[in-house]
């Protein structure tokens, strides 16, 4: 069994350590050390990452009782020099710790418990088990967390060897494991069994910003991100609200003021768009309607698909008529009739359609479907003509 150097100490980052087993699984090597400082993935915490010997080390993972470190060639060398990366390491405690943070305040505060906790590469959440958390919730429990952090509270780390040590301790949730038991605690805060990787002090954490939360299978999904991961959320976030302010000619104050004010006059301008094509479209429904073919075909360089529903639905108030309408900009279909035939729109879609690359679907009086190129609706107007007269 390897030393677990990390639990005594979070801030090593080198250490050598000696090969004491290799193992090949598909294209990987499993390597074992006498010594670790790769702490494992477990918990939602994704394992270290680093190199061994210079090998990047794939993923680490504990399987009974071994702590295994995946890589892509085995090490030459029996004594190998392990390095973790600490920027990852770093993000891995800061971010743990928060939801530790988080945890402990949902529990005090609502009695409300964290069932789950996932850390990915861009999204971290944690399911409560609590319903209808309001935005004032999520803003009081922010609020609170980063006073703990700014309280800079020393985070302990006790490994037990019995339930019977963990008996003494104020435990937020029941524990699932009965020998070296790893109990975090923040005094006041939390506390709780856990296999992670932590700070020694809250301060570390840097800041906690919650995101959102949205209903899952019963409880909320908070979504959050703590440290350096809070701010670069917030430099994106920032650059992206100084483009907002240039564009509008605004400030934090009234921007949301300027866009409101901008939106109405769009909505007046459509409005009038709308107003402009309508009178437009009865020119169109004229040309259609003036013809003796029950069956219409025409390609329009300028329309796009929801100009052409507008015209077919006004000829379908007056005519008897199937509607083949191509948008070329679009490279779109719109097959339409009012009743008055017996062919199926959707399905002449759904049969032609896809072996020309096009994507689409309907009912039995109007379908569309999007195409590759103009070339590819030709071919699938070929195909369905004979089905059509």
């Amino acid at each position: 069994m390897s030393v677990k150097l990390y639990e005594k100490d979070v801030y090593l980052t080198e250490c050598t350590s000696h090969v004491i087993g290799i193992s090949q699984e598909k294209d990987h090597f499993l390597v074992l050390l006498d010594q670790t400082i790769f702490s494992p993935r477990a918990g939602g915490q994704p394992g270290d990452t680093g190199t061994i010997d210079g090998s990047p080390v794939i993923s680490v993972f504990e399987k009974n009782e071994k702590i295994y470190h995946a890589l892509s060639k085995a090490p030459k060398n029996k004594e190998v020099l392990c390095k973790i990366n600490w920027a990852n390491r770093l993000d891995m405690m800061q971010n743990h710790c928060g939801e530790h943070i988080l945890s402990g305040i949902f529990f005090s505060e609502y009695h409300a418990t964290n069932k789950g906790f996932h850390m990915g590469n861009d999204t971290i959440t944690m399911d409560i088990n609590m319903q209808n958390i309001t935005d004032e919730i999520l803003r009081k429990v922010e609020n609170i967390a980063n006073d703990v952090v700014y309280a800079n509270l020393p985070v302990e780390t006790n490994i037990l060897k019995s339930v019977h040590e963990a008996g003494r301790y104020p435990l937020r949730k029941p524990l699932n494991v009965t020998e070296d038991i790893k109990i975090v605690t923040i005094n006041g805060v939390d506390c709780v069994a856990c296999c992670g990787t932590h700070p020694f002090r809250t301060g570390e954490v840097g800041i906690i910003k919650i995101l959102k939360a949205e209903n899952y299978k019963g409880m909320t999904r908070i979504y959050f991100k703590c440290g350096k991961r809070a701010l670069e959320d917030y430099q994106i976030k920032h650059d992206s609200q100084m483009q907002l302010y240039q564009l509008f000619s605004a400030n934090e104050l009234n921007l949301m003021e300027k866009i409101k004010k901008e939106e109405q006059k769009n909505q007046e301008i459509k409005k009038q768009l709308l107003e402009i094509k309508d009178s437009i479209y009865e020119t169109e429904v004229n040309k259609i309607t003036e013809g003796f073919d029950r069956f219409y075909l025409h390609k329009y360089s300028f329309y796009d698909m929801n100009d052409l529903k507008r015209i077919a639905k006004k000829v379908s108030t007056t005519e008897d008529k199937f509607l083949t309408l191509i948008s070329i900009p679009e490279k779109g279909v719109l097959l339409f009739h009012n009743g008055g035939f017996n062919i199926h729109c959707g399905n002449l879609i759904k049969e032609y359609a896809p072996d020309l690359g096009g994507k689409g679907g309907g009912s039995d009086k109007m379908a569309q479907a999007a195409f590759p190129s103009v070339e590819a609706i030709d071919k699938f107007l070929e195909k369905i003509d004979n089905k059509i007269r």
